[in-house]
């Protein structure tokens, strides 16, 4: 029925599929420990190698197993915060500051 309601709107119904699929494995490709590690090399040149090195640790260790499997157009501010709340929680406040303001 929805391939015929398609047609009826001059939709090729194949295509909407794959445009679909494409649009999904494209949204699903672009997970917030992608940009993250994108964004990350891009500020390595700026850094001393301490801070570039600390950096990756916080995310590998404290961002990255929350919300780095996650779409970045899903995530929500509020994501962001319960994350850094957990660190804060384990007594790491100032990474969680840290990692607030760079990120």
């Amino acid at each position: 029925m929805e391939a015929r309601r398609l047609m009826r709107q001059g939709v090729d119904p194949a295509r909407h599929r794959d445009d679909a699929k494409r649009r999904a494995a494209e949204e699903a490709a672009n997970t917030f420990e992608k940009i993250a590690r994108e964004w990350y090399v891009n500020k390595v040149p700026t850094w001393s190698e301490r801070t570039s090195r600390n950096m990756i640790q916080r995310l590998e260790g404290d961002i990255f197993p929350d919300i780095g499997s996650r779409p970045i157009n899903e995530l929500k501010h509020r994501d962001i915060i319960i994350t850094l709340r957990k660190i804060e929680e384990r007594g790491a406040a100032e990474i969680a500051h840290r990692l607030d303001i760079d990120i």
